[in-house]
């Protein structure tokens, strides 16, 4: 099964799951899924919230910010990513210190993001309803 049938069988699944009236968490960098698939979505940047609402507006937001960044020089992007992760690692440290007896999301949700920071510079969750 190639890359793309397994998206479309995993997306029909989800689909399916929304049709039910679940709740899902879909975490991508594809504006192009989140567009077909999100009723809203939220845009979080090291964990910061920057964005939350209408899938064209917080795309627009998004690639906005993007290109922003793609036009910086090596060492501009570096120093941005290194005072955010340093900014995130504070943030997440006291969440985490508020949410020790809270609910799952609020439990998760800070972990997570201690968790993805190395791996993505910026990302959208889209949730589908």
């Amino acid at each position: 099964m190639g890359d793309s049938t397994f998206a479309n069988k995993c997306l029909d699944k989800m689909n399916q799951f929304k049709q039910q009236g679940k709740t899902i968490f879909f975490v991508s960098h594809s504006a192009s899924q989140m567009k077909s698939f999100c009723d809203r979505i939220l845009w979080l940047h090291y964990g910061e919230l920057r964005a939350f609402g209408v899938v064209e507006d917080v795309i627009k937001q998004y690639n906005t910010y993007v290109h922003t960044v793609k036009k910086m020089t090596a060492e501009r992007k570096s120093q941005l990513k290194n005072t955010s992760l340093k900014k995130q690692y504070i943030n997440s440290k006291d969440v985490l210190e508020k949410t020790k007896k809270t609910s799952f999301i609020r439990w998760f949700i800070p972990k997570l993001l201690l968790i993805c920071p190395l791996l993505i510079l910026a990302y959208l969750v889209g949730l589908g309803l």
